[in-house]
C-alpha cells in the first residue's frame, strides 16, 4: 500500500473524486473520453521494484 500526503491541496473546481479505474476496463477508451474537466486527468503512478514484483517498502526522502 502507497500513497501521498499533500499540504495545502485544494482540489479543482469540478473535480469528482471516484475510486474507479477506467484504465483496468476493457473498453478503457470509452470509459476516458466520458470523464470530462479536472475529472479527465488520470496522473500515472510509478511503482519501485523491478518486473518480477513491487517494492512496496523503498521510500524516497522528499525535497520539502
Amino acid at each position: 500500500e502507497a500513497f501521498v500526503v499533500c499540504r495545502g491541496y485544494s482540489p479543482p473546481e469540478g473535480f469528482v473524486p471516484t475510486m474507479d479505474n477506467p484504465l483496468l476496463n476493457p473498453d478503457a477508451g470509452l470509459a476516458l473520453a466520458q470523464l470530462s474537466g479536472p475529472s479527465r486527468v488520470i496522473v500515472p503512478f510509478v511503482a519501485c521494484g523491478d518486473l518480477s514484483a513491487y517494492d512496496p517498502d523503498r521510500t524516497y526522502p522528499l525535497q520539502v
